[in-house]
C-alpha cells in the first residue's frame, strides 16, 4: 500500500519483493510518479473544494458577461444600442429622408449631413444609419452625380473641335458603335456670376423671350423644387418642317464646398406617373444631357454641356464641324449674351431672383462665395482657369467611393482590436 510522504512524494511499504529465481517485473519510473503526484493531488483538492461550496451555497442565477467582453467575442457584429444611440440614429435617418424627399431632392445637402453624422455619432449609431435604406438611396444619387463628371471628362471618345471663340468651344465625337450618333461637348465662359447665369435657363416661363426655337409656353409637370422638376415644351426647326415635343426630368446637385451646380437631364420614361404623350405632329426625341455650371469667382461662370444627337444618316467630320459652328454661334453666344442682359438693372429675371421662392439663388450665392470658386477667378479676358478638366473630374471622382469608404472606416473601428486596451481593464 502507498501513503503520502513528506514533500508530496509517494513512498511504499510492505512491497512484495521478487525472488531470486523469478523474472523482474517491469515497474513505472519512480521519478515519473514523483513528478505526477503533486498535479493529481492539486486536482483532487480543487474538486473537493468545489463540491463543498456547491453543497453549502444556494444556487445563484447566471451572471451575464460584461458587454465589452461580448462585443469582443462577437466581433462587434451585433452591437447593442442604448436609447440615446437609437434616438440619434433615428433623427439622422429622418433628416436624410427629408432632404431626399420629393419636396426637396437635395442630395448633396443629405451627403453633407451624413458626413457630419460620422463626426458626432457613436459607432453603433453610425452603423445603424449606414445600414438604412435612405443611405442606399443617397448612394444611388451620388453615383448619378458622378456620371456628370464622367461625361465632362469624355475620355477615349476622340473629340474633334467644331467651334472655338475665345474660352468658348464645341467639340464633337462620333459614337464608336453607331456613326449616325454625334456626341458633343459645349464649353462657354459666361461673364456673369453663377446665380445670374443660371437664372436665364432656370426661369422657364421666360424661355420663349430669348430662345426663339421654343413654341408655346413651357410648363412644369408635377411639383417643382430647387433641385428637381419636370418640364414640357415644344420646339420647331427648319421653318416648322421638324417639330419636337420635349418632356424632360431635371435633377440638380448644388455643391457649396466646391462651388458648382450639376444637372442630369433625361427624357421622362413612359412608365412614369407624370408621363404625357407628345403633341400631335411632334416627335419625342430621346434626351440625355449633362450640364455643369461652375462658379469662377463673383463675375464668371463656366458652363459645360455634354449630350448627343441622333442624325438621320452618317455624316463626315467636316459636315459635323459645320453643324457645330452654326450651333456655337446661335446657342453658346445666345446664352452668354442673355446672361449679360440679366445683369442690367430692371431686367426680366431680376424679380424672380429677388423672390427666390425655391431658395435656389441663395444656394447659388453660397457656391459663388466658396473658396474653390474664388480660386478659379479668371485673371484675364482669355484665361481658361475654369477649363482644367483634370481638376473638374477630381471634384466628382472623390465622391465615387465616399459612402463605401465611410462604411469601411466604421467597420474597421468596430473590431476587437479597436478596444484591446479597454478589455484589460474589465
Amino acid at each position: 500500500t502507498s501513503q503520502l510522504c513528506p514533500m508530496g512524494t509517494t513512498c511504499c511499504k510492505n512491497e512484495t519483493a521478487t525472488t531470486s529465481g523469478e523474472q523482474a517485473i517491469s515497474r513505472p519510473n519512480p521519478w515519473d510518479e514523483r513528478l505526477e503526484a503533486p498535479r493529481n493531488l492539486q486536482k483532487e483538492q480543487l474538486s473537493r473544494q468545489e463540491e463543498q461550496l456547491s453543497s453549502t451555497l444556494p444556487a445563484s442565477p447566471e451572471v451575464p458577461k460584461p458587454q465589452l467582453i461580448l462585443d469582443v467575442e462577437q466581433g462587434f457584429g451585433e452591437l447593442e444600442l442604448n436609447e440615446e444611440d437609437h434616438a440619434a440614429a433615428d433623427a439622422t435617418v429622418e433628416e436624410l429622408r427629408r432632404l431626399l424627399a420629393s419636396d426637396s431632392r437635395d442630395a448633396l445637402a443629405a451627403d453633407m449631413k451624413l458626413r457630419e453624422a460620422e463626426q458626432i455619432l457613436t459607432l453603433p449609431a453610425l452603423s445603424k444609419v449606414l445600414k438604412s435604406p435612405v443611405v442606399v438611396q443617397l448612394e444611388a444619387e451620388i453615383q448619378r452625380l458622378v456620371t456628370v463628371g464622367e461625361a465632362m471628362a469624355g475620355e477615349g471618345r476622340g473629340w474633334f473641335n467644331a467651334y472655338q471663340d475665345g474660352a468658348s468651344s464645341i467639340d464633337g465625337a462620333f459614337d464608336s458603335e453607331d456613326s449616325s450618333i454625334l456626341h458633343y461637348r459645349v464649353k462657354s465662359l459666361i461673364p456673369a456670376s453663377l446665380d445670374v447665369s443660371l437664372a436665364v435657363a432656370n426661369e422657364t416661363q421666360l424661355l420663349t423671350t430669348w430662345n426663339k426655337l421654343i413654341t408655346g409656353e413651357p410648363t412644369t409637370v408635377g411639383p417643382r423644387t430647387a433641385h428637381h422638376f419636370i418640364i414640357h415644351y415644344q420646339m420647331s426647326f427648319l421653318a416648322g418642317l421638324y417639330q419636337v415635343d420635349v418632356l424632360n426630368e431635371v435633377q440638380r446637385y448644388s455643391d457649396v464646398e466646391n462651388g458648382f451646380l450639376a444637372e442630369d437631364i433625361k427624357s421622362l420614361p413612359k412608365d412614369h406617373a407624370l408621363y404625357r404623350e407628345p403633341r400631335s405632329g411632334h416627335k419625342r426625341p430621346e434626351t440625355r444631357l449633362k450640364n455643369l455650371w461652375m462658379a469662377c469667382g463673383s463675375g464668371h461662370t463656366m458652363f459645360m454641356q455634354v449630350g448627343k444627337l441622333q442624325l438621320p444618316f452618317s455624316v463626315p467630320a467636316r459636315f459635323a464641324k459645320m453643324i457645330g459652328s452654326l450651333a456655337g454661334k446661335s446657342i453658346v453666344n445666345a446664352l452668354a449674351n442673355n446672361s449679360l442682359k440679366a445683369k442690367v438693372p430692371g431686367n426680366q429675371w431680376e424679380e424672380p431672383m429677388r423672390r427666390d421662392e425655391l431658395g435656389l439663388y441663395r444656394r447659388l450665392l453660397e457656391c459663388v462665395a466658396a473658396e474653390a470658386s474664388q480660386a478659379r477667378t479668371p485673371k484675364g479676358p482669355q484665361d481658361e482657369a475654369c477649363l482644367a478638366e483634370g481638376d473638374t473630374w477630381r471634384l466628382f471622382d472623390t465622391r465615387r467611393e465616399e459612402i463605401p469608404k465611410m462604411r469601411q472606416r466604421t467597420e474597421s473601428q468596430m473590431t476587437p482590436t479597436a478596444t484591446k486596451s479597454s478589455v484589460g481593464d474589465v
